[in-house]
């Protein structure tokens, strides 16, 4: 089970990297899935501790899985949002 801190090391060797995809597409998948988490969020009228911890947890998530396997909008941004909700 992971911790909840990462060293640098842990943050350029993440599962997205080790398939292939590089650091700067991963750093804009992660904000855009983000992005996608802070809007639905808004648009259902969550409180922003809601939102923050939806993002925490899709953050976490693809610290152990990669973005090939998963997509990052409607599958896990709102499972992500619904377990913070």
């Amino acid at each position: 089970m992971p911790t909840w801190y990462f060293d640098k090391k842990q943050l350029k060797s993440t599962p997205s990297y080790s398939e292939g995809i590089k650091t700067e597409a991963e750093k804009k998948y992660r904000s855009d899935g983000a992005k996608f988490i802070m809007n639905l969020g808004a648009k259902m009228g969550l409180r922003h501790l809601s939102i923050a911890s939806g993002a925490l947890y899709f953050h976490r998530f693809y610290m152990c899985h990669s973005f090939k396997k998963f997509p990052r909008y409607h599958l896990t941004g709102c499972a992500c949002l619904f377990l913070a909700g």
